[in-house]
C-alpha cells in the first residue's frame, strides 16, 4: 500500500495542473509582476536615497564653506569677502 500511495498523489497533482493552468500561469505572472514591482521599488529607494544624501552633503559643504568665509570677512580678510575668486586688479 505504501508504494501506491505517491503514483496517487502524483495523478491527482498532475490532473489539478492540467485543469488549473490558466489560473496557476496567472497566479505566477501576478507573483512576478508583484517580484518585479518590489525588486524595483528596492532599486529606485536606494537610489532615491544616495541622490539625497548628497544634495545633503553638498549643501553641508557648501554651508561650512560659507561660514568659513564669513569668518574671514569678519576677521577682515579679503577672502572672506570675495571667497576663492578674488577680483582681479585693475592697476
Amino acid at each position: 500500500m505504501k508504494g501506491i500511495a505517491p503514483w496517487i498523489l502524483g495523478f491527482l497533482a498532475v490532473g489539478l495542473i492540467l485543469t488549473y493552468w490558466k489560473l496557476l500561469v496567472g497566479l505566477a505572472l501576478a507573483a512576478l509582476v508583484v517580484w518585479g514591482a518590489y525588486v524595483g521599488g528596492a532599486v529606485w529607494w536606494r537610489k532615491r536615497q544616495d541622490r539625497l544624501n548628497g544634495e545633503r552633503a553638498e549643501r553641508s559643504r557648501l554651508a561650512a564653506r560659507a561660514d568659513h568665509q564669513h569668518q574671514q570677512y569678519l576677521a577682515g580678510e579679503d577672502r572672506g569677502l570675495f571667497g576663492e575668486f578674488n577680483p582681479t586688479p585693475l592697476d
